[in-house]
């Protein structure tokens, strides 16, 4: 597609001010996954994987990286799976600004990307004919044909590290922020990113189609000439893109289950020999302790030492509760288009709450990603307010089909709001208003926009084991 250069200047500043940055620059929290109480063997099965798509990324990208920073960026962090900052700009410094964003939208991190001194003014249209955005295929793997179980997890180790669906993130990532800056340009849309562009993935009959539908026809509208046929051409891209990760999502779940039961049966096989105590112990082990305890690589006595201090060390502590002011207003990221009023009301992302009745306000739920998939959700549930999501993560897509207006805070900040607040999500502007605490309160007001200091964020409380990763069950 040979486009020629827009004249008109591309603003370079978001559109909407962005969330409140992480207290700690150099740990950047991996988002759509469990806060804490992952398994080690679920970590370990995600460093594989963003260990995989990185070094995908670079080799794509012509990215030399001799000190081989994309093996050096997972980590877990006060117990949080986290990216180490520091290696990952180093990794990506020598790409183009649109380029580092996509970069850490596709390892699942908020993008902390400085803007350029000088931002250029051209529509980089040229960006999606790089290399890593050719194909939107995502193919089947090999089933294995051994009955080893050890073998099988191999297989899907390899699944999650090599398969070229794994570029698919980064691919939805770009071309969804090329959209954006074109929109921007051409209509003087204020969003950072174009969410009602990404509603309706799934038919005419999804509640977000309509949504799609609404600022297609206003688009096409609007624009004339070159411009349309350069518009239609970047929809049909970011959408196809889109629909393919969705398809490497899915693929990458099976994929995750597979790993589990292979891993599962490893453990009945260690318990057989008298290694284990239980089966499920294995979770307790990362991928090379299970293979090597499962070879008699690894002493018994040294397997159950680790899983003892493992499990003490997975102990929740008492919770803390949070101090400090409560502000009116907060910045958030958009997840899906949409402006709602309702009650916050906590969940745990697995059973809903008691739902109110029609005459009552609807709800708002706030807590981590959806893990077991209630969807749809009722019409009692207004909005999704989520705690570290993406844009472009599986709880994102599905909240934009079903119509929902979600937005997503940093756990620290979501962990102050008070339960039975009336709220407004406004997802246009990224912004999450009080507008009555619990009880009928109103809340005292600061100046418009003020932020509250990060003197004021209360600490960040233990959370109970979780048994789920990536809404599987161990």
């Amino acid at each position: 597609m040979t486009l020629p250069p827009t004249p008109a200047r591309l603003p370079q500043a978001p559109a909407h001010p962005p969330a409140t940055p992480p207290a700690d620059p150099d740990w950047l929290v991996l988002h759509d996954v469990p806060g804490r109480g992952v398994s080690p063997l679920a970590l370990d099965l995600l460093r594989l994987e963003v260990e995989g798509r990185a070094r995908q990324l670079t080799a794509a990208l012509g990215v030399t990286d001799p000190e081989r920073w994309h093996a050096r960026l997972f980590a877990v962090h006060a117990g949080r799976a986290c990216l180490h900052g520091p290696h990952l700009r180093a990794l990506t410094a020598g790409l183009e600004h649109p380029v580092q964003v996509a970069f850490h939208a596709a390892l699942g991190v908020a993008a902390a990307v400085p803007e350029p001194a000088l931002p250029d003014a051209r529509l980089r249209l040229d960006l999606l004919r790089l290399p890593a955005l050719r194909s939107r295929d995502v193919p089947a793997p090999p089933t294995p044909q051994c009955r080893d179980a050890a073998a099988r997890l191999l297989h899907a180790c390899d699944v999650l590290t090599t398969h070229p669906g794994t570029m698919t993130p980064f691919a939805a990532a770009l071309s969804a922020g090329v959209l954006g800056a074109a929109l921007r340009q051409w209509l003087d849309q204020r969003e950072a990113l174009p969410l009602d562009w990404l509603c309706g993935l799934g038919g005419p009959d999804t509640p977000g189609h309509a949504l799609h539908a609404r600022a297609d026809r206003q688009a096409g509208t609007t624009l004339s000439g070159a411009r349309r046929g350069q518009y239609r051409s970047l929809v049909q891209d970011t959408r196809r893109h889109q629909q393919a990760l969705e398809d490497w999502e899915a693929l990458r779940e099976r994929t995750y289950r597979a790993a589990l039961r292979a891993a599962l049966r490893l453990g009945q096989a260690l318990t057989a020999r008298g290694t284990l105590a239980r089966a499920g112990d294995v979770r307790l082990l990362r991928v090379e302790e299970l293979l090597a305890a499962a070879d008699g690589r690894l002493a018994a006595l040294d397997v159950r030492t680790l899983i003892r201090l493992r499990r003490e060390a997975s102990r929740p502590k008492a919770a803390t509760e949070g101090r400090g002011g409560l502000a009116t207003r907060w910045h958030a990221t958009p997840l899906a288009p949409g402006v709602r009023d309702g009650r916050l009301q906590r969940w745990d992302g697995a059973v809903l709450p008691e739902l109110p009745g029609l005459d009552a306000p609807p709800l708002v739920l706030l807590g981590p990603a959806p893990t077991r998939r209630p969807w749809p959700f009722p019409e009692t549930v207004a909005g999704l307010l989520l705690t570290d999501c993406l844009p472009f993560g599986p709880s994102a897509r599905r909240a934009r089909e079903g119509g929902l207006a979600a937005l997503s805070l940093p756990a620290d900040l979501a962990a102050a709001l008070p339960d039975g607040a009336l709220v407004r999500l406004d997802a246009y502007r990224g912004t999450v208003t009080v507008l009555q605490e619990a009880g009928g309160l109103t809340p005292h007001r600061p100046a418009p926009d003020a932020e509250r200091p990060a003197s004021a964020r209360p600490p960040v409380p233990e959370m109970p084991p979780l048994p789920l990763l990536l809404n599987m069950e161990f």
